[in-house]
């Protein structure tokens, strides 16, 4: 294993995932801007790195303790496009000022996830 780096809780984290999470954020910014679509897990930079149904060592489920991104913005994000929009797949994109709200929250707690400098 890499270099570890603590995050703004202590929890160490390897190269190879804060480089798949500031992956991540940068696919927010994209879809916050309309460059990009979420695709779920599809296009998902940590789900490719941890791609396991239990997502062992994502700094998500680090945090939250749940797989599958459960009790993060990203669910009530999935939940909005499914029963607002109709939209019960992905891709997913910003449809709404909730859909921007909802993009920007998550956006937010991934940047959260970034170990202290």
């Amino acid at each position: 294993m890499g270099r570890l780096i603590p995050d703004e809780r202590g929890v160490m984290m390897d190269k190879k995932t804060l480089e798949a999470l500031q992956k991540t954020i940068e696919q927010w910014e994209k879809i916050i801007e309309g460059k990009e679509e979420d695709r779920a897990a599809e296009n998902c930079p940590l789900c490719a790195l941890f791609p396991t149904f239990f997502c062992s060592g994502c700094p998500i489920r680090e945090r939250t303790r749940w797989s599958n991104c459960r009790d993060t913005p990203y669910e009530r994000w999935e939940f909005h496009h499914m029963e607002i929009h109709n939209q019960h797949n992905p891709p997913w994109k910003i449809e709404c000022d909730e859909c921007r709200r909802l993009a920007e929250e998550e956006l937010n707690f991934l940047k959260e996830l970034l170990p202290k400098k």
